[in-house]
């Protein structure tokens, strides 16, 4: 989104360093821009493209977050692909469909991430009280378990 990312990230590499790129994909014509300068990206995927209104708040973000994941694929980039779940999230069940529809498309590396409450705002901690319970842990290791039975070359849940 920032105007100067483009040749910030071009100084770093003039000094020799790699660039990697941690995004949520709102700008995907920004994003193709900016992929020739950078060695990483780690890419969130928040819903089904259909879902993304409801999770996020902007429906229109599902079709701009999934068109940068296929500009991501086209540029040969080395990536990660990350999904965060909780509880109460609707995409925690639909996260293996999301999982098989990038790992379709060509991702390689993907993670399923639990959602953490460190810096979120009151209310969200509030709603969160049920996470820290048995019935979640074994739910996300379930999912955990048929997402990296997809064969990615890198899989993680974290």
């Amino acid at each position: 989104r920032q105007n100067s990312l483009g040749p910030a990230m071009a100084e770093v590499r003039e000094l020799g360093f790699g660039v990697a790129l941690h995004t949520a994909g709102a700008y995907p014509r920004r994003l193709a821009e900016v992929l020739p300068l950078v060695d990483w990206v780690g890419l969130d995927i928040k819903a089904l493209p259909e879902d993304y209104g409801q999770v996020a708040g902007v429906a229109a973000g599902g079709a701009k977050a999934w068109d940068s994941l296929d500009a991501l694929l086209a540029s040969g980039v080395e990536h990660e692909v990350r999904l965060t779940v909780h509880p109460n999230s609707p995409q925690a069940g639909s996260a293996v469909e999301i999982a098989r529809r990038v790992k379709a498309r060509g991702v390689r590396a993907f993670a399923l991430q639990n959602a953490r409450l460190e810096g979120t705002r009151a209310r969200f901690q509030r709603e969160a009280s049920v996470w820290n319970t048995a019935a979640w842990a074994a739910e996300f290791a379930r999912l955990a378990a048929e997402i990296e039975a997809l064969g990615w070359e890198t899989f993680e849940a974290r």
